[in-house]
């Protein structure tokens, strides 16, 4: 319990910290969860970065390289602070994807940094797209990924804001389809969550088999416009990045 209250603020190489996580990783797999390695070192936890390594094994592992490539991913959480400015920057492999390019309250976009390669957009609403048609006249050769009805209530909105998001440079991806997008180096799969029209979370796999899983915004339980959402697609991630606006309050 002591080694727990320290998960958020980690000691140097904790070694109670790490035997508790290693004891959770061997009671996850002797209880038939998907095994994962012993932690090497104690995480790292920022409140604007956090560096990921991992060697967890999946039902994909047979399709992985043997060696992992010795650089960690980096993620990045360009918003925050308080509702709105959503967007995440995955650095992995030479690749830079940006999931998702809101504004917060007070119309302030995320600050978006050049060489994105791709934006992945979850859903259409504000605090997640709003931001886009700026970054997209920063950086006009930036393809965008998202769902069909994201991409039309998205440029629905800009145009309602006086702004432009060009058709040609949102590319739809249908929920359920594996896609490889940035000239095959990277695996994208939509998956539809109860959130709005369109909303998606959002499943990544690099070439080699790092797979991260953003959840955009869940919530919209019984909600009669929407089919109920199905359990997110985790088996094999070894990242989630977990939406937790209202987490510390009752459903």
């Amino acid at each position: 319990a002591e080694a727990a209250a320290r998960v958020s603020a980690p000691l140097a190489g904790d070694p109670e910290l790490l035997e508790a996580l290693g004891a959770i990783a061997r009671w996850a797999a002797a209880a038939g969860a998907v095994p994962v390695a012993e932690p090497r070192s104690a995480p790292a936890v920022a409140t604007t970065h956090a560096f990921v390594e991992s060697d967890a094994q999946s039902p994909d592992a047979d399709r992985r390289p043997a060696r992992r490539d010795d650089r960690p991913a980096r993620i990045t959480v360009l918003g925050g602070g308080s509702i709105g400015a959503s967007a995440y920057l995955i650095e992995h492999l030479g690749k830079r994807l940006l999931l998702d390019c809101g504004i917060d309250s007070h119309q302030r976009p995320a600050p978006v940094p050049p060489g994105i390669d791709a934006v992945i957009l979850t859903h259409a609403h504000g605090d997640h797209m709003g931001g886009l048609p700026l970054l997209l006249r920063q950086q006009p050769d930036v393809r965008v990924y998202c769902s069909k009805s994201t991409k039309l209530l998205a440029m629905d909105q800009a145009n309602a804001a006086g702004q432009f998001i060009p058709g040609d440079s949102v590319q739809v991806r249908d929920p359920g389809e594996t896609y490889r997008i940035l000239d095959g180096s990277v695996e994208l799969r939509l998956h539809r969550v109860a959130h709005c029209l369109g909303s998606c979370a959002v499943r990544l796999r690099f070439e080699d088999g790092l797979t991260i899983v953003y959840s955009g915004d869940l919530g919209g339980r019984g909600l009669r416009t929407l089919r109920q959402d199905e359990p997110l697609p985790l088996h094999g991630a070894d990242v989630i990045l977990l939406e937790s606006t209202l987490g510390d309050r009752p459903p």
